[in-house]
């Protein structure tokens, strides 16, 4: 979503957009669909037997807040 998004704004340069999006996020980078399937992993795991009803945001900070 974000890469079409990058696309649409500078459609001869899409990097430079990325550049700018990753600025924006903590740690200065997207996120991996291994990094995502790490976290379902743990979910669906015994591991996580005692975690119920809770919100995992993987955004790398983004939505963390000022600190």
């Amino acid at each position: 979503m974000t890469e079409a998004l990058a696309v649409a704004i500078s459609p001869d340069d899409p990097s430079v957009m990325r550049k700018r999006f990753e600025q924006t996020i903590p740690l200065r980078r997207y996120g991996t669909a291994v990094e995502v399937a790490r976290l379902m992993l743990f979910l669906s795991s015994v591991h996580s037997s005692f975690c119920t009803g809770g919100n995992y945001n993987i955004d790398g900070g983004a939505t963390a807040g000022p600190s």
